[in-house]
């Protein structure tokens, strides 16, 4: 970091003008978003400290939604890993403590894990921060951050462990503690487990002549998780591997449909991937029988949007070397790491952009990441990341008709 205030280039001018300005839109865009309001992980943390895996009243201001009914209770059938972080400051400041604040928090430290992952895997701090910027505001994980829905929030917490477990990784390399980490991922967001299979593949292919033992350190963490989740399911459904996301009272009649043919399955995946890749923004028509636009043109989809339409600086991973071996296990994690996403019935209604892709943006920001230091990130680079903030931060809100400054 110090590199950018020893050479104040017109670059760093024009990257502090972009962070400031990207700061203003996001808190712009808080504001008009603040009327969603979900406090599941504050209501569960609520119950915990009165010794209740269920919830003890009506979610504070959504009722039931997106909660499991079983029995004659209401359960969040989210990962517990956000509630427990919120434990002590729901016991200081009580239940109405908003969990948000846990998000804009995660925000702060994933902007730092991602700003140093970048600088150890050799880009120069200005590069970095351009890198960084791209991910954070660039992306789908900024409109995460900003709109205070459960499911977001466990996402960016999950994004938080996975990113820490591969800073550890390119660093230190203490296998215990990557376990750890990739356990509270897992137990965050259950399909970020599948995470694991590039650091079991990196370790294998290891020079390590303890790869084995540290195998073992490993996969102690996550399969105590496992085995804790299970039976954190077993409390509240009776059973090890039900995890209360077939009792969702909220289900919209789309994923309902979808749900009927498996709530995992095959079926799922040309649609899924659809709107990973395909799917653009919708035209603004003056009517609906009507091909005249009108303004703003266009809007997203609350359906979901491609990640090449909502972050084109993602066009730069097909410039990576696929012959260099560690590029290779990184692709080979980001492809078993979807898999959970693109098998699912619901392709995450009510979004911008396609945010299970969050899961895989880790793996994807070190392959990213490759590709910069060696082609450095030139004009054209600079000019797809300023567009991608500038889309994302003028779109994210359009699914409910709000744009920055209207």
């Amino acid at each position: 970091m110090a590199y950018l205030f020893k050479k104040r280039s017109r670059e760093f001018y024009l990257l502090a003008a972009i962070t400031i300005l990207s700061i203003l839109f996001s808190f712009i865009l808080w504001q008009k978003l603040s009327f969603i309001q979900h406090s599941h992980f504050s209501d569960l943390a609520f119950s915990f400290l009165q010794g209740q895996l269920s919830l003890s009243e009506p979610l504070r201001y959504t009722s039931w939604q997106d909660s499991a009914a079983f029995g004659d209770k209401f359960y969040v059938y989210f990962g517990p890993v956000p509630s427990l972080l919120l434990l002590p400051l729901i016991a200081i400041f009580g239940q109405t403590f908003n969990q948000q604040f846990l998000t804009l928090f995660l925000g702060l430290v994933n902007f730092y894990l991602l700003f140093k992952l970048a600088g150890v895997l050799g880009l120069k701090s200005i590069n970095a921060l351009w890198l960084t910027l791209a991910i954070i505001f660039g992306s789908v994980y900024i409109f995460l951050t900003l709109v205070n829905i459960s499911a977001y929030l466990i996402q960016v917490a999950g994004f938080t462990f996975l990113t820490a477990a591969l800073f550890e990784f390119y660093t230190k390399k203490r296998w215990l503690l990557i376990g750890v980490l990739l356990a509270l991922a897992g137990l965050t967001r259950q399909s970020l487990y599948f995470g694991t299979v590039f650091f079991v593949i990196e370790l294998i292919l290891s020079k390590d002549k303890f790869k084995y033992s540290h195998l073992v350190l490993l996969l102690q963490p996550i399969i105590l998780s496992i085995a804790g989740s299970g039976f954190y399911n077993f409390l509240r459904f009776g059973n090890f591997f039900d995890n209360g996301y077939a009792y969702n009272t909220t289900f919209p009649d789309g994923v309902k449909e979808a749900v009927r043919q498996g709530m995992f399955s095959l079926v799922h995946i040309p649609g899924n991937l659809y709107f990973l890749l395909l799917k653009g923004p919708e035209a603004v028509r003056v009517s609906e029988v009507s091909f005249v636009l009108k303004y703003p043109f266009l809007k997203a989809s609350e359906w979901g949007m491609g990640i090449f339409f909502t972050s084109p600086f993602f066009f730069y991973l097909f410039r990576s070397n696929l012959r260099d071996h560690r590029i290779l296990v990184l692709l080979i994690g980001a492809i078993i790491g979807i898999i959970p996403a693109l098998t699912y019935a619901g392709v995450g209604v009510w979004q911008y952009g396609y945010r299970y892709a969050l899961d895989i943006y880790p793996f994807l920001f070190i392959i990213l990441a490759s590709v910069f230091v060696k082609d450095k990130v030139t004009t054209l680079a600079k000019t797809v990341i300023i567009y991608s903030l500038l889309f994302n931060l003028y779109m994210l809100g359009s699914i409910w008709n709000i744009y920055p400054f209207s």
